[in-house]
């Protein structure tokens, strides 16, 4: 601020007067700003009821869920603004465009990690030791073909990882015949690809 310069004064739109230091400025505060540069006109939405602003990309809806609603429901049933999170059972909007079943990342993550114990219960042979599978594959990876240092823990990428050939997510069993040792940047990178022989 200049020593002894004078400021015009300007009304902000949630009637304070406010001096305007700059050209740009145009509300007395973030919050007043944000009502001025994003608040549209409410209407109701079509889908959940619900007094939102509507999406110019989905005139009449809030989003595409709601679209999606209107469109399975023609009966005019509102779509409910909170359901059960299908992991932790707490209620909670569902944001953004997809359906949410999840209430958090959180409990996205431990219900994925669940599933994935499932299916290794359902695809277990029998124990696969990581010494023995290092010994029968000489230390090598099977993905890429470079050796594997034995004394490198994880997280490092060059250390010793379990991968299934035939991923459990695809159907492939937990046992010495569907594994072999790869790199733990190799098995990432593979994900749940099967690789051609």
């Amino acid at each position: 601020m200049r020593y002894g310069a004078i400021y015009p004064v300007k009304t902000c739109i949630c009637g304070k007067e406010f001096e305007c230091h700059s050209i740009k400025k145009v509300a007395c505060s973030k919050r007043c700003y944000a009502k001025l540069m994003y608040d549209r006109d409410e209407e109701i939405c079509g889908g959940c009821g619900d007094t939102k602003s509507v999406s110019n990309k989905f005139p009449g809806f809030c989003g595409k869920i709601c679209l999606d609603w209107r469109d399975a429901h023609p009966d005019g049933e509102l779509r409910p603004c909170t359901v059960n999170c299908a992991w932790c059972g707490d209620l909670f909007a569902p944001r953004g465009s997809k359906n949410n079943k999840y209430c958090s990342n959180r409990c996205s993550a431990k219900a994925a990690r669940a599933r994935r114990q499932y299916r290794l219960r359902a695809a277990y042979i029998e124990d696969v030791d990581r010494f023995v599978r290092g010994e029968m594959d000489a230390w090598t990876c099977g993905i890429c073909s470079g050796p594997i240092d034995r004394d490198l823990r994880h997280p490092d990428q060059m250390s010793w990882s379990l991968d299934h050939v035939i991923p459990v997510s695809r159907g492939g069993v937990h046992s010495y015949e569907n594994t072999q040792s790869s790199h733990l940047g190799c098995n990432i990178r593979k994900n749940a690809k099967v690789l051609a022989a």
